[in-house]
């Protein structure tokens, strides 16, 4: 199927760092300069893959998200770019089902990574698909997060982490787990698999602090929906911790080192775990030693 991209972008600026990336793909696009084209363009891109990228105009929010409902229902898939983060954004795209957004200043190994997963396009060196949770290989995973924390800063938005330990669950398991997590979390959040054994970490951007216990009970949620229809066993234990960028450490490499001490914490405090504790010498002392901290 032919791939194409339609634009409706104002800001020339914008415009040329955006036609630059897509023409570095190889990807034919059709600019759109006046909304009363949109309809009549959007004609022309029967039988394609079909890619819409707007520009959001503040000054007609309500219309604009109407507008793009409209279009995903005829099958378009949509990148939104704001001229800046706020929540109800996030909220209202979610609703009206955009498939990505971006927040300016727009990164363009970003944008070409959100292009060669949405389009289906062969991937290059250097680019990662990160919906595909198992193709991230480990010696990647840093940079990934990193190109998240840069975002992130340069766009001035909230940046949560989530540490996910799935236990011994199967690996098909996981992966059904994983799929049904990502159809309930929001558009922009991104699952990649952690260095540890059946661990994941939860990129979420443009998540306060404050939103990620709701986030921590979808986690959990599915995991206990999972357990209800008897795919997995009802003893499995899944285990989650979150933490955000800035609040509780100002770079990645703070927040993993936290994140893998509490999730440590999480299963040492657990109460079948306590329970076989004097079996274990090492974990008994692992215990006391987690107390000495307080």
């Amino acid at each position: 199927m032919e791939v194409k991209v339609l634009l409706f972008i104002q800001d020339h600026q914008l415009k040329r760092k955006v036609i630059n990336c897509i023409a570095d793909l190889g990807v034919p696009f059709v600019e759109c300069f006046e909304e009363e084209e949109l309809s009549f363009k959007m004609q022309l891109f029967s039988d394609t893959n079909r890619l819409y990228i707007h520009e959001f105009i503040v000054e007609k929010e309500d219309e604009q998200f109407a507008q793009l409902k409209k279009i995903k229902e005829k099958g378009w898939k949509v990148i939104v770019i704001f001229p800046k983060y706020l929540i109800e954004y996030i909220d209202k795209s979610q609703l009206a089902k955009v498939d990505d957004l971006l927040v300016l200043p727009v990164e363009i190994a970003s944008l070409k990574n959100k292009l060669v997963m949405l389009l289906s396009l062969p991937m290059k060196d250097g680019m990662v698909n990160k919906q595909a949770v198992e193709e991230i290989q480990k010696d990647g995973l840093h940079e990934v997060i990193q190109m998240e924390v840069n975002r992130a800063q340069r766009g001035k938005y909230d940046l949560s982490f989530v540490m996910i330990d799935i236990g011994n669950v199967p690996l098909d398991i996981q992966k059904d787990y994983l799929a049904d997590l990502k159809k309930v979390l929001r558009e922009t959040d991104v699952i990649l698999k952690a260095k540890e054994k059946n661990t994941y970490i939860l990129i979420c951007p443009f998540t306060a602090k404050n939103y990620l216990v709701e986030v921590e009970n979808k986690i959990r949620d599915l995991f206990n929906a999972l357990k209800n229809k008897g795919r997995i066993s009802s003893l499995s234990k899944l285990y989650a911790y979150g933490l955000t960028l800035g609040e509780d450490g100002e770079d990645y490499n703070q927040l993993h080192k936290r994140l893998t001490e509490s999730m440590h914490d999480t299963k040492l405090l657990d109460q079948s775990f306590v329970q076989n504790l004097l079996y274990t010498p090492q974990k008994l002392k692992a215990f006391k030693d987690l107390f000495k901290r307080f």
